[in-house]
């Protein structure tokens, strides 16, 4: 009562009624009481810090830094990592010293949940009464629940992937995340939330590094190293400078060796965390300060999880939020990996699209650590929640996809009827000068016969359609766009527009072909659109 006292500057009856005698939960900082607000009669929770905590956290930091001093010269004299100890702890430490002032930890909990509660429906947290708070007193609203540990497995489950895309939101889009989501600061309530609690420790992703954390997810389940290995180094793990053909193959065989095998289906994120700790005896890997708190927080997290599910993977349950922030954020970088994704080898995969709509819908598949986006799932995101989607402003990047596909399909459908028709054209006719022209068109090549087919799983998908590669024709396509509502007069302006400059490009070039010189040639931004206008071109100088 004195501490609570000494701190608000009045006498604890005055402030609360019916304090508890003794503390009902309590911590390495402070112990919390339940009582009521005298003025309203409000449950609150009553947190008071244990006295003399400055002293005693500064003596403790004192010593732990010594030994993080002394970690530093055996690391450097024994391994090629670069991990900065000291820096480490610095950054640990700060943390520490910001959980012993409860006005900043009322501050975060309230920006926390300005920032979450509208972006995660079934998260909460508790008020924050800052007439009853100071630096050493934190009163906060009462939560009557249970601890998320002590639930039962299937409720567990539940909540835990409510908790994954909770964390993942702070981590990836706000960029302020709780660093500490131990069992005892994850709650669920009467109103079956989930409530999270104790806002001392928080820590903050640099703009930007967002997206790179989703790009790194892309790139691994591509197996894609090289990638890899720059988004590492972008988020400093590695420096700049590092030899990048010695780096490359010896990560991706630790990483392959880590997903593949017996033990794939049950990796999980603390056992690739340990698996790539083994590249820092070889190279200069380092763990920066903000990298350490999220890696725990996720250790920790997936703790929790292990408890209820012994084959739950961390990894696999980020890649619905990972998939629909990878289809939606307009940045150079997202969607360059939206581009690793849905083209292989600079050919469209209707598949690989469909699997990553699927996964943004939760339906993950049968993949290891990661979704495998050459494999669809066996249950499928409903046709109209894709449509629902593509009508959405997320979804405009996507339609621009589909327009351009559509647009190069309608091309390749439009030559395979005129050179079927050409073939069905008696001998004795084919010499004549307008049949003759027929030949300049040329013949499909097996890149186009994918294209059309990747057409068909597009109308499949998106409409539930049933049809065949052969039966995909100009009217099939159009068929599609009244089903795509308020996307499709968007498609339709796009494909238009491919086509005229397809159109106009032919021309030019056919112009061009016949002796004269065409100035101002157009740049097509679609490599297909370029190869299909290179093969029309030859053709027109053999002849």
């Amino acid at each position: 009562m004195l501490m609570i006292e000494e701190e608000l500057g009045r006498p604890a009856n005055e402030i609360f009624k019916d304090i508890s005698p003794n503390p009902i939960a309590a911590a390495s900082l402070g112990q919390v009481y339940k009582a009521r607000l005298a003025e309203t009669g409000e449950e609150v929770a009553v947190k008071v810090q244990r006295p003399d905590m400055l002293r005693r956290v500064s003596l403790d930091m004192y010593i732990m830094r010594k030994i993080f001093g002394a970690a530093q010269v055996l690391q450097d004299a024994t391994s090629k990592a670069k991990t900065e100890f000291v820096p480490l702890f610095d950054e640990w430490a700060a943390g520490t010293y910001r959980e012993l002032d409860y006005v900043n930890e009322g501050k975060n909990g309230m920006k926390f949940r300005d920032q979450i509660t509208s972006r995660v429906a079934g998260v909460a947290v508790p008020d924050v009464k800052f007439q009853a708070t100071s630096r050493k007193i934190l009163t906060t609203g009462w939560v009557n629940g249970i601890k998320l540990a002590e639930l039962p497995d299937d409720r567990l489950n539940e909540k835990v992937k409510l908790g994954v895309q909770c964390f993942l939101t702070q981590l990836l889009d706000t960029g302020f995340f709780h660093a500490d989501p131990h069992p005892g600061n994850l709650m669920v309530n009467e109103k079956d939330e989930l409530v999270v609690l104790d806002f001392g420790l928080m820590s903050e992703v640099r703009s930007g590094q967002s997206d790179v954390f989703v790009a790194a997810i892309i790139h691994l389940g591509n197996r894609d190293y090289e990638a890899v290995v720059e988004d590492f180094i972008e988020l400093d793990f590695l420096n700049g400078d590092v030899d990048r053909k010695r780096v490359v193959p010896v990560l991706g065989a630790i990483l392959d060796q880590a997903l593949e095998g017996g033990g794939a289906k049950s990796i999980n994120f603390q056992t690739l965390s340990s698996e790539l700790s083994q590249v820092t005896f070889d190279f200069p890997f380092r763990i920066p300060p903000y990298a350490a708190l999220v890696i725990r927080a996720l250790g920790v997290l997936e703790g929790i999880a292990l408890t209820g599910d012994p084959k739950f993977k961390m990894i696999m349950e980020a890649f619905p939020y990972v998939s629909k922030r990878v289809m939606s954020t307009d940045t150079p970088l997202l969607r360059k990996a939206f581009r690793d994704i849905v083209y292989v080898d600079g050919v469209f995969s209707a598949k690989r699209l469909q699997v990553l709509l699927d996964s943004s819908a939760g339906f993950l598949g049968d993949g290891d650590a990661f979704v495998d986006f050459d494999t669809p799932s066996a249950e499928a995101m409903d046709p109209t929640e894709s449509i629902k989607f593509l009508n959405s402003e997320d979804g405009k990047f996507l339609r621009s996809i589909i327009a351009d596909e559509i647009a190069v399909s309608l091309d390749v459908v439009a030559r395979s009827s005129t050179v079927e028709l050409k073939r069905r054209i008696p001998a004795p006719l084919r010499a004549l000068p307008f049949v003759n022209v027929l030949n300049l068109i040329p013949e499909l090549s097996e890149d186009e016969i994918v294209q059309l087919e990747n057409v068909r799983e597009i109308v499949k998908f998106l409409s539930d359609r049933q049809i065949s590669s052969k039966n995909v024709t100009p009217e099939s396509l159009r068929a599609l766009l009244p089903e795509l509502g308020n996307s499709a007069s968007d498609i339709g302006v796009q494909v238009a527009g491919q086509l005229s400059e397809l159109a106009v490009r032919r021309a030019f070039d056919a112009r061009r072909s016949s002796g004269e010189v065409v100035a101002g040639r157009k740049r097509f931004p679609q490599s297909r659109l370029q190869s299909n206008l290179s093969r029309w071109n030859s053709n027109l100088t053999k002849k």
